[in-house]
């Protein structure tokens, strides 16, 4: 009976720990064939489509390149997309930011709705009268505006869906026709860029319902004093902080410093989320050579390379443009002027590095 009984109580233990082991490997699988995060704008050089990778896990392609523009987003700030993130399902696709201005062969429309984008042609006047500058203004070719029209916007004393707004020393975004505040500066700087100045306030608009107060942007970026970066997830109906496990899983990710705003970690939701711990660069050193002569002004000649067995694909994006240039020497011309170029490198897991490379610093 005893022999039986321990042989029962093996079994038990073999299954518990054959269990425990499919668990971990499971994980840490899944960890090695990492996605961007959600938020995360990124671009596939074989079909040159850019998708959002949203909050559903869902990517959705954006149906022009000139939307990017609509998130504050700039080419530079594109990803490169792994098999990881295109295996993601396909979601609805991805128009213009809702609350955008748009010029278009002088007519200016003001964009409403998310899935379904209505393009509502506004008069130079209206916009005016609420306070918008050249600079938040995007203007577009005919061929890119949405295909619905609705009426015209005729309110000049109440912003529309989508704006973020001022009132003394509070900001707002207008959703739903409710106000939600921004409690801090830290929860604000995940939605806009430092740069951006919110539209004043009308006083119809602080006639409209408060709603809930905003969060931290999912996905958004952030870096301590001790470099560790963290960013944002939503985890059980509650906000989390997602910490990197080192500066080289961030740029794993092709992820960059200015990219993550230095905050107190006290500042940061105070619930951990399982951290991300695996990046193929964490054992390499990604150290592209450039060597660029000068010909006139900021053209050039010459090349840049890499040389790293463990890489499977090397892409090269001169200045900010949409398009990357494959293989592992960039061959420069001279017939176009150089601001920057940026290296990205794609290992045999699928996971991606950049980094930028200053010209005017290697000229030789």
């Amino acid at each position: 009976m005893k022999k039986i009984l321990f042989r029962i109580l093996l079994v038990i233990i073999a299954f518990n720990l054959a269990l425990s082991l499919t668990r971990t490997y499971s994980n840490y699988h899944s960890t090695l064939r990492v996605k961007h995060l959600p938020n995360t704008f990124i671009f596939d050089p074989t079909t040159k489509s850019i998708y959002l990778i949203g909050e559903d896990y869902k990517k959705h392609l954006l149906t022009y390149p000139s939307v990017l523009a609509s998130y504050g987003v700039t080419p530079i700030n594109l990803k490169l997309a792994t098999d990881t993130d295109l295996a993601l399902p396909d979601g609805y696709q991805l128009s213009y930011n809702q609350g955008t201005i748009l010029l278009s062969k002088g007519q200016h429309y003001l964009i409403e709705g998310k899935q379904e984008v209505t393009k509502r042609p506004i008069s130079s006047e209206v916009l005016n009268l609420l306070g918008y500058q050249p600079d938040q203004i995007l203007e577009v070719e005919l061929d890119q505006l949405p295909e619905k029209t609705g009426e015209d916007y005729q309110l000049s004393a109440l912003h529309p869906e989508g704006s973020i707004i001022r009132s003394g020393e509070d900001t707002f975004l207008i959703e739903n026709r409710q106000l939600r505040r921004f409690p801090d500066q830290i929860i604000l700087g995940s939605y806009i860029d430092p740069t951006y100045l919110p539209l004043s306030a009308t006083e119809l608009d602080l006639i409209l319902p408060r709603g809930n107060d905003m969060e931290l942007k999912i996905g958004s970026m952030f870096q301590t004093e001790n470099q560790e970066y963290y960013t944002i997830i939503r985890e059980n109906g509650y906000l989390k902080k997602q910490g990197f496990s080192n500066q080289a899983t961030y740029r794993g990710l092709g992820y960059q410093t200015e990219e993550a705003r230095l905050v107190d970690i006290t500042e940061l939701p105070k619930e951990n989320a399982k951290p991300i711990i695996y990046s193929y660069f964490g054992k390499r050193k990604l150290a592209p050579v450039a060597v660029l002569e000068q010909k006139s002004g900021q053209l050039y000649d010459g090349s840049a390379s890499v040389d790293d067995q463990g890489i499977q694909q090397y892409y090269w994006q001169v200045n900010q443009s949409l398009d990357w240039l494959e293989g592992n020497i960039l061959n420069l011309t001279g017939d176009q002027p150089i601001d920057s170029l940026r290296l990205i490198v794609v290992d045999k897991d699928g996971l991606v590095d950049s980094k930028i490379i200053n010209p005017i610093a290697v000229v030789k």
